[in-house]
């Protein structure tokens, strides 16, 4: 008896469906019964029979939705024992009688158990389907669960799993589960364990029977040389006494994966082991067709990447393997090699960075061709055997819920293009999502034995093929820029890669233009902008944009406010039109604003909700005194019930016109006629110039200041923090580089407070820039017992950044990723759009974002160190601390 873990690579050809699925058919009372013919019994339980008279024989299976998932921690085995205790006897037959009655007319009966489903079956010549039918059923509802026979069986299972901790790759494969899988049911094993195997009784097992083996939990299968309608009353006879509730779903979600995993072990074995893997979504979302062919092209067969790369190119492994792993809760992707110790690093490297050269390089033609290939031949054959068949009917009945959906498999294989291919493997293969175990001989040197370590290692590899590999950079020196008549700054980009079009219009206002009295102005103008115009009610425009699957949408920040919106390329014209609507004609309605106000209320109350807002709207109350960015982009309870559309008009009138705007349109478009269909559209919007304001620079900050807000919460947050620099300032790529150095799971924050002193889940540095002034700091999340050693440890981290030189490799490394998190940013239309705009709306040019690349490649360490002298001044910060006992604290 087996249980399996994987999904099987599922496809059939669709002229070959035409044919098993139009088999002559059977005609009972005057009517043909379709082939496969699908019904229910009166109890719920459901019957697929499929009739194939190629050869004398037939498969029956019982499918029942009972997988070790839906067991409790202390239940571990219990489906997989009761799968073994089937066939140990029932009322009518002894134990060992059931499989000796079957193998006496030539049969086989058998079973295995996986994590969402346990199947029973039996293949048998067709002429005795009855016998087959007969022993199968009494077996599955029917079983006596001896206890002499449990205790006996125990045993059995016991040492099953002794064997299985034998075998060096599935030790590891559990290991890993039980790392990626944090909270789910998938993170245990099918088998179980020897603590919860051992107290099984058979008081237990029937309670568990009762609430699994249900007929609305079970399909029965048959497909042989056999006519519909005879088998339609036998197994009637059969299963309608089964009688039991439809059972309580079982929650298999898992919390978003966000930071390197490791599993590293060591045993009495030859071989070294790896197993890599990344969370995926399971087997009925619309991206796991894309997976399957993916993990085909990559780990498929003598000619895959994988195999190419670590065995035949630099002989880094003996075996290599990729799959798709698409339960019905949340998958995982997953690599595996055989390798020698002393290869490990170098073989992890290789494998990293071919996984993640599909997330910037489409694949070729003939390779996805080749996958298709041999995922739909894997499931010609599979057809070639009664038994095939009809796993694949239950297959698809059980996670599916309708056999049917088989038939779509091939057409969703073929549809897959190398952009789905890459789209989802930027989209699931992530550097900071990888799961990593490695299993080597005692006594070997393992490569690393810390995690923050291997996670560097995984963004490198990422990094480096990206460099390699990438065939989208960011270039901006294909944007055109106009000035129109009326002084309106027009950014066409064209770019024909997918049929969108996204447009932003950027104006300088929001926080920075407000005060005290009128503070979350901005913010309800941006919300209000798109509901109605002077034309058309709020409903008619959004029935509009929504015909055409487009958005509209205002928003607002700390220096900008505007609109953005997103068209297919066809809906282009229609889409400038709406956009301009909107822009120019607002209706700023007193009924929709009273819509609003409640919800403007709303989100400042989930805001109080939020420990990580709070202590940020805090840090930025002491940082910026007097300064608007020390008030909250949201607004205040008294400012927003105080507020009219007479000062939301007021705010527009000051703010939209010709000259403050930059729009940045990016897209499946040609600039020429963009440029004359804006001009046409705008053409009568003519204002007097725009004035920007000026607004005096906060006083500096000449002692610390220290905020403490009581939040009876499990955790305090804090911050700590310095005046930083400006957008356009010149140390600002030396302090992103700073900045970088102590974030992320590589940076010298998580390695020591998180990984080392244990003192935070969350923890990070920022810099964030403004048009006359910026912050930078740290932040920390803890327990209120560690906030005194985090304070100290983060004042350790940032005096030690002062005081010494940074290493070269965190210099690059910071490097990397900065240039690597801002280019796959800029892979979409919109975030194109919308850095163009700004850059060219805080004069920097809309190019900047190149030119701040090559800045920041060009930082060295001793700009570093220069940097973190001059902005982090140890008698001129603030802190502020939010949650339980919060205190005021100095370093």
């Amino acid at each position: 008896m087996t249980f399996h873990h994987r999904r099987p690579v599922i496809v059939f050809v669709l002229l070959l469906l035409i044919s098993l699925f139009t088999a002559t058919p059977v005609i009972q009372a005057e009517e043909a019964l379709p082939n496969p013919y699908r019904f229910q019994l009166d109890n719920g339980l459901t019957v697929i029979i499929k009739e194939n008279h190629a050869a004398p024989v037939a498969a029956i299976q019982v499918w029942v939705k009972a997988g070790s998932v839906y067991e409790t921690d202390n239940e571990a085995g219990i489906t997989h024992f009761i799968e073994h205790m089937i066939f140990k006897g029932t009322s009518r037959r002894g134990p060992g009688e059931i499989a000796r009655a079957i193998e006496a007319v030539g049969g086989d009966i058998n079973a295995y158990t996986s994590l969402d489903y346990t199947v029973y079956h039996v293949a048998i010549g067709s002429k005795f389907f009855d016998v087959g039918l007969d022993i199968l059923s009494d077996a599955v509802l029917h079983s006596s669960f001896d206890p002499l026979e449990i205790e006996r069986e125990k045993m059995v299972v016991l040492e099953e799993i002794r064997m299985r901790q034998d075998q060096p790759s599935v030790k590891l494969f559990e290991a890993v589960m039980a790392k990626a899988y944090t909270v789910s049911p998938y993170r245990r094993p099918v088998i179980g364990f020897p603590k919860t195997v051992q107290p099984l009784t058979r008081d237990s097992i029937l309670a568990y029977m009762k609430k699994r083996y249900t007929p609305s939990n079970l399909t029965v299968v048959v497909v042989g040389d056999l006519e519909t309608a005879d088998c339609i009353s036998r197994i009637k006879r059969a299963f309608s006494g089964m009688k039991g509730a439809a059972p309580e779903s079982v929650s298999l979600e898992e919390p978003p994966q966000n930071e390197v995993r490791t599993v590293l072990l060591e045993d009495e074995i030859n071989e070294s082991h790896l197993n890599m893997c990344f969370p995926i979504p399971g087997f009925n979302d619309p991206d796991s067709v894309a997976l399957d062919v993916l993990a085909s092209i990559l780990g498929e067969g003598e000619s895959s990447r994988l195999y190419q790369e670590l065995r035949d190119r630099k002989n880094l492994a003996h075996g290599v393997a990729a799959y798709s792993f698409t339960p019905l809760g949340p998958g995982l992707f997953e690599v595996a090699c055989s390798l020698d110790a002393e290869k490990s690093k170098e073989a992890v490297e290789a494998a990293l960075r071919e996984i993640y050269r599909l997330r910037y390089d489409h694949v070729t033609e003939d390779e996805l061709n080749k996958a298709k290939l041999n995922i739909e031949s894997g499931f010609i054959y599979a057809q070639e055997r009664v038994q095939g068949q009809a796993r694949k009917l239950g297959y698809f009945e059980t996670m599916a819920g309708d056999y049917r959906e088989q038939a779509n498999y091939l057409k969703k294989v073929a549809a897959v293009t190398p952009e789905d291919i890459r789209r989802v493997a930027e989209k699931y293969l992530r550097p900071e999502r990888l799961t990593l175990g490695l299993l080597v001989p005692k006594g070997a040197t393992m490569p690393f034995s810390m995690e923050f370590a291997w996670a560097n290692l995984s963004h490198a590899a990422d990094e480096e093929a990206r460099k390699l590999y990438a065939t989208r950079k960011v270039e901006m020196s294909g944007a055109q820029k106009f000035i129109l008549s009326n002084g309106i700054t027009l950014l066409v980009k064209e770019e024909r890669n997918v049929p969108t079009v996204s447009m932003h219009a950027v104006f300088l206002g929001g926080l920075r233009c407000e005060t005290a009295a009128n503070n979350g102005l901005f913010n309800a103008l941006a919300q209000l902008w798109t509901k109605g115009t002077k034309r058309r009610s709020a409903q008619e425009i959004a029935a509009e944009i929504e015909g055409m699957a487009g958005s509209i949408n205002g928003f607002s920040g700390k220096n900008t406010f505007g609109l953005s919106a997103t068209f297919l390329s066809r809906f282009f014209p229609r889409g400038l039109e709406i956009l301009t609507e909107v822009m120019l004609e607002p209706a700023f309605s007193p009924k929709e604003l009273e819509k609003l106000r409640p919800v403007l209320l709303a989100q400042l109350k989930q805001q109080e909700d939020s420990l990580p807002a709070i202590t940020f709207l805090n840090f930025n109350k002491l940082l910026f005194t007097g300064y608007p960015y020390s008030m909250n982009p949201l607004g205040s309870p008294e400012t927003i019930k105080k507020l009219s559309t007479k000062k939301i008009k007021e705010g527009y009138q000051r703010y939209v016109i010709p000259g403050n705007l930059v729009l940045a349109i990016v897209g499946d478009v040609e600039a020429s006629s963009v440029k004359t269909e804006v001009e046409k559209l705008f053409s009568r919007w003519k204002k007097p110039g725009f004035r920007d304001i000026r607004i005096p620079l906060p006083k500096s900050i000449a002692s610390p200041q220290t905020a403490s807000i009581l939040k009876p919460k499990q955790q305090v947050h804090i911050a700590i923090g310095f005046r930083g620099v400006t957008l356009s300032h010149s140390d600002r790529a030396a302090l992103d580089v700073l900045n970088n150095v102590l974030s992320g799971q590589g940076g010298r924050l998580f390695a020591r407070l998180r990984d080392k002193e244990s003192l935070a889940y969350s923890l990070s540095a920022f810099s964030t820039e403004g048009i006359e002034t910026g912050a930078f700091g740290v932040y920390i999340a803890t327990s209120p017992e560690k906030k005194d050693a985090a304070v100290n440890s983060m004042w350790r981290e940032l005096n030690r950044v002062r005081d010494e030189i940074i290493d070269p490799a965190e210099l690059d490394r910071a490097k990397r990723y900065i240039i690597g998190s801002t280019e796959i940013g800029l892979q979409t239309n919109a975030a194109q759009a919308m850095d163009m705009a700004l850059n060219e709306r805080y004069r920097l040019g809309f190019d900047f974002t190149k030119t701040y690349l090559d800045q920041i490649e060009k930082v060295t360490v001793d700009n570093v160190l220069r940097v973190a002298r001059t902005y982090i001044q140890p008698e001129k910060y603030v802190i502020v601390a939010v949650g339980p006992n919060s205190a005021e604290q100095r370093h």
